[in-house]
């Protein structure tokens, strides 16, 4: 159960939770990981990666999207930024037209 809780009395349902260990539920009571959603996911703006360098551990794991050339893709950077070089996205491009 939640320590802390959003509740909608008018549609008498939980909708955000946060259990002992901070873990975050959308649309869950029981969420078993820091975020599970239970539902559809949209995300409203894009970011396609160019050659990027940060403070180290700021971008492994982050994911992106955007055109390039007319062609969708989804990026995941796989490595972050060390001394002296940048961090590395690999991206897969996407087909089927709209996001």
């Amino acid at each position: 159960n939640a320590n802390f809780r959003i509740f909608d009395s008018t549609a008498v349902a939980d909708r955000l939770n946060i259990d002992s260990s901070g873990n975050v539920g959308i649309g869950t009571t029981g969420p078993n990981a820091k975020l599970h959603v239970n539902g559809r996911i949209l995300i409203a703006s894009g970011y396609a990666p160019g050659t990027s360098k940060g403070a180290s551990g700021d971008k492994a794991g982050m994911i992106a999207w955007g055109d390039m050339s007319g062609t969708k893709y989804l990026f995941l950077c796989v490595t972050d930024y060390t001394t002296g070089t940048n961090d590395i996205w690999q991206r897969v491009a996407l087909t089927g037209g709209a996001w």
